[in-house]
């Protein structure tokens, strides 16, 4: 190839390599955690003042993988059973937002109370 051929060739390449930079898409963007999810309800259990109570005893507490809060104001609020349906059902723990600072969370759970029945006794903040 002569050298006249060469130095046509060349601004062709060049070109031709910019086009397809420029058209493949390739963007480069700095990375965003995503925001907290929004605070929880404080407890999901039945609603305040509902009268819960059953014959048999709840099972054991599940283990469950609490994980890194998501923000400062965050607490892990445990899991519970709760009665659903005429049988036990587990209600997964999950972080809760503080309603204020110093908030501290009162887990609800279950007690064996008068004529051996569980009455459950809901979660509250203080």
């Amino acid at each position: 190839m002569n050298s006249l051929a060469r130095k046509a060739i060349s601004p062709i390449l060049i070109a031709t390599a910019g086009l397809m930079l420029g058209i493949s898409g390739c963007v480069v963007r700095e990375y965003q955690a995503p925001p907290p999810p929004p605070p929880a309800p404080a407890e999901a259990g039945p609603p305040p003042g509902a009268e819960v109570d059953v014959e048999a005893a709840p099972p054991p507490d599940q283990v469950e993988v609490v994980g890194v809060a998501p923000g400062p104001d965050y607490i892990w609020l445990d899991g519970y059973w709760g009665w659903r349906g005429g049988a036990w059902a587990w209600y997964g723990g999950h972080w809760g937002h503080r309603p204020w600072g110093g908030a501290l969370w009162v887990r609800g759970g279950w007690y064996h109370g008068p004529g051996g029945r569980y009455h459950y006794y809901g979660g509250h903040w203080r």
